[in-house]
């Protein structure tokens, strides 16, 4: 079984990867939905599944979808993403996602926009997210100077 994981997150994505190839599961994982769209539309392989993202850098995991079903390609298609708002969820099973999960961790109903957050959490620091569809996510984190009082003169 062949699965395309679209992930942008560097540690979820390799999480997920690592778990699914220990279920011994053939994982190719990419970083934007450009390349997610490649590996796709290649010839020479064959996905059972697509796991997407959907607010990823240069194409979004909702266009990939709708670029697949506007091309007739009935490819399974969970998508697995922080955007948890009903709205969201009817849009993403509108444009052909057979299954929609929230990762309530970077969910922001739930408290949480990912390991920023859970960081900014522990430093007494905040987190900041500014989204666009098709372009991303910029995070700006910021903490508190903390002094060690041991390196005080």
């Amino acid at each position: 079984m062949r699965i395309l994981l679209l992930e942008d997150e560097p540690d979820l994505g390799h999480a997920i990867k690592r778990a699914l190839s220990q279920e011994r599961y053939v994982v190719d994982w990419v970083l934007d939905g450009s390349m997610a769209w490649n590996y796709l539309t290649r010839s020479d392989l064959v996905y059972t599944i697509a796991v997407l993202d959907w607010l990823v850098p240069k194409l979004s995991g909702l266009a990939v979808i709708q670029q697949l079903r506007d091309r007739g390609n009935a490819l399974p298609v969970l998508m697995l993403t922080a955007r948890d708002g009903m709205a969201d969820k009817i849009q993403g099973l509108d444009a052909g996602a057979d299954d929609y999960r929230v990762d309530q961790d970077r969910s922001r109903t739930h408290g949480g926009a990912g390991l920023g957050l859970a960081i900014a959490h522990h430093h007494h620091g905040t987190l900041t997210v500014q989204s666009q569809l098709n372009q991303g996510s910029c995070f700006l984190l910021r903490l508190p100077l903390a002094r060690n009082p041991a390196l005080s003169p």
